[in-house]
């Protein structure tokens, strides 16, 4: 007002206080996802915030946690994502993401991961030993069957009889890291090969690794 009193009223202006850091939801991949070697891992995540998003990056750690590298998140919509294709080396990958908004708030906590695996589980531990005899009776078929990165999901064996065409394919029954059958099914007289066939929770499957008794 002036000093008679006239009074002006119509400037305005506004100020916005924002302590908030980005909201980041739907990280992709899903948390211990797996993938084959050599694949394009898609990352991303939904970010968004009340006055608006800087930047995303995501900080990836390789499996000998020595090595990391950081990535430049591309925006579509809310939605920020980068096809991630450094993939040669087996082992599980970390993955963190850095969101930033136009105030310079950052969010940090935001993390997922997902594990690189083409390679099949490790059989050890045969049993019956290879060229071992029996007189009949019930053969116990059993392995030590691990694997480095992911589960073991189904171990199975496939029994070939002495006459070379009869087959059968038996389900072996996990306890702990050994998987088992009792075969009973030996009236034939001669050489039975046995060929073990585990797969891990990635499908990648060990043929490798054959026994053989004689009844």
């Amino acid at each position: 007002n002036d000093t008679a009193g006239n009074l002006n009223t119509t400037q305005k202006t506004n100020v916005s206080i924002d302590s908030l850091a980005p909201a980041v939801t739907t990280l992709r991949p899903v948390v211990n996802n797996f993938t084959a070697t050599s694949s394009v891992v898609n990352i991303s995540a939904t970010v968004t915030d009340f006055n608006g998003v800087n930047t995303v990056v995501v900080n990836v750690t390789y499996p000998n946690n020595v090595t990391f590298e950081n990535l430049s998140l591309v925006k579509v919509g809310n939605i920020y994502n980068y096809s991630f294709g450094n993939t040669s080396t087996e082992g599980y990958y970390n993955v963190t993401f850095f969101a930033a908004d136009t105030d310079g708030n950052e969010n940090k906590t935001e993390k997922t991961n997902f594990t690189v695996d083409s390679t099949g589980p490790t059989v050890t531990t045969l049993r019956p030993v290879a060229s071992s005899n029996q007189t009949g009776g019930v053969v116990n078929i059993s392995a030590t069957v691990t694997d480095l990165f992911l589960n073991v999901d189904v171990v199975l064996a496939n029994v070939t009889f002495p006459d070379n065409s009869t087959k059968e394919q038996l389900k072996l029954v996990k306890v702990g890291n050994i998987y088992n059958f009792s075969f009973g099914n030996t009236t034939q007289q001669g050489l039975y090969n046995i060929t073990f066939i585990p797969n891990d929770t990635a499908g990648n499957l060990n043929t490798t690794q054959k026994t053989n008794v004689s009844i």
